[in-house]
């Protein structure tokens, strides 16, 4: 994982989404490599998404992406990964 990664998306932000979905009993433990990890995958779904959202409006034949373009990419994105 690169230093860009911290730059779009604290780990704060990580760990409080984990702990929030991870089971509340104490044999879940968040070690920093972990964190690191679901930091990236996060980075890189949100890039999918509009790497994805872009092309789409693309071949619809405009440059301004709306959430009409989102939504039909959204599907497909939750399918891969």
């Amino acid at each position: 994982m690169d230093n860009r990664t911290n730059e779009y998306l604290k780990s704060e932000l990580v760990i409080k989404l984990l702990k929030h979905f991870l089971p509340e009993d104490k044999s879940a433990r968040l070690s920093s490599d972990m964190v690191k990890l679901f930091t990236e995958l996060i980075v890189v779904y949100i890039q999918q998404a509009f790497t994805r959202t872009i092309q789409q409006a693309s071949s619809e034949g405009t440059i301004q992406v709306d959430i009409q373009h989102l939504e039909k990419i959204l599907m497909q994105l939750l399918l891969d990964f």
